[in-house]
């Protein structure tokens, strides 16, 4: 099973791929009117979160970014994260 997590406000959403998860999060962040930094604080992760955080089988194997990209591994952004094409 694979989940993405929009919000600190909402469970995770239970999702079929890394396309859905990516379309989920741009459905919350345009539905709520959310810039980046007001997304951001919306997410239930530390301060480094930069992204909704994709979990398969209970364990987190990416995160979908503001701007809709998925990427492998955990939500702290930083340069050399590999993407994942949707």
């Amino acid at each position: 099973m694979m989940t993405v997590t929009v919000s600190k406000h909402r469970a995770p959403i239970e999702v079929k791929s890394f396309a859905e998860a990516s379309r989920e999060v741009s459905r919350y962040i345009s539905g709520n009117g959310f810039g980046a930094s007001e997304w951001y604080a919306e997410l239930p992760f530390t301060k480094k979160a930069k992204g909704a955080a994709i979990h398969e089988n209970g364990v987190q194997t990416a995160f979908v970014s503001y701007n809709g990209r998925v990427w492998r591994g955990v939500e702290d952004f930083k340069m050399g994260h590999e993407e994942i094409a949707v």
